[in-house]
């Protein structure tokens, strides 16, 4: 359904996306990547906001400029920064988009109620957006991504600000919708696609550095993570040499997992690979990336 061909963008000397090329169909597809990987400057490019410096997008195999008007209807997309309006009501800033889309009049009250219940809006419909909280704001765009049922769904970032409970209640619902549409999540927060996305993309400066299902991607760091118990004397050593995706205390001591080729220890274990250990070695990004710190 959608084909992006050796896309590149360049600002000034630094090349932003270098040739990607990926073919989307149904299902969902999580780009992962750190901060300055280029997943917003790629989605950009998808979704026209941007003109690519080389490379082309095609959907239906048409490229999308002698397609435009059925790309962009066929298009939800949630912007890393949202703008609202803020005087406007949530509904009032729906309908707004209704009309934004040409979805038809006799459609789009039900429309609304059916995308602010899905968010957990309802109750707050009529309220004015500049009242709303940061996490109620970005619902509100997932919403207006959500309207005239488009068969593929472009979220940059779409968990900032959600509590854990509205986090899943997105990644239920992203789940629900899959099965007929193509949804793509950039993001740098693991979890936000780990248990949905059937195929990972892992970025990291402008490139595809590696795509898979979860498990395939987990299998290409087995034998590279670690486990060991250490006093509080040694944690700071460890730190210090190794990549670490998680530090736990108990009864005195810590329990380090550790990313590296090599045991870092002569007593440690091997650990069966989560996919933020595989981020954490194939993109170099570092620990508190995955919690978007």
């Amino acid at each position: 359904m959608l084909q992006i061909c050796a896309l590149q963008k360049k600002y000034g000397k630094q090349c932003a996306v270098d040739g990607l090329s990926f073919s989307f169909s149904s299902g969902i597809y999580g780009i992962l990547g750190p901060n300055g990987a280029g997943k917003t400057t790629l989605l950009a490019m998808v979704i026209g906001a941007i003109a690519p410096d080389g490379g082309q997008i095609l959907f239906n195999q048409l490229p999308i400029e002698r397609n435009r008007d059925s790309f962009v209807s066929s298009v939800g997309y949630l912007p890393q920064n949202p703008i609202f309006y803020k005087d406007f009501r949530a509904d009032e800033f729906l309908s707004y988009i209704c009309e934004l889309k040409d979805i038809p009049k006799a459609q789009r009250a039900g429309q609304i109620a059916e995308v602010l219940a899905e968010v957990n809006l309802t109750s707050a419909a009529k309220k004015k957006i500049g009242a709303y909280s940061g996490g109620m704001r970005q619902r509100l765009g997932i919403a207006q991504a959500l309207l005239g049922y488009p068969k593929i769904l472009i979220f940059d970032e779409p968990t900032a600000g959600l509590d854990p409970i509205e986090r899943i209640r997105f990644r239920n619902t992203i789940s629900r919708l899959s099965a007929d549409r193509t949804i793509i999540i950039a993001t740098h927060i693991v979890p936000d696609v780990e248990f949905i996305a059937q195929t990972v993309i892992l970025m990291n400066q402008g490139k595809i550095v590696l795509s898979g299902s979860p498990a395939e991607i987990n299998q290409q760091v087995q034998g590279k993570v670690w486990t060991l118990e250490v006093s509080y004397q040694d944690v700071d050593r460890f730190i210090g040499k190794y990549k670490i995706s998680n530090i736990q205390l108990f009864d005195g001591r810590y329990t380090l997992r550790i990313v590296n080729d090599f045991a870092p220890a002569e007593y440690a274990q091997p650990a069966h690979p989560r996919l933020e250990e595989a981020y954490i070695y194939f993109t170099e990004a570092q620990a508190n990336e995955l919690i978007g710190l």
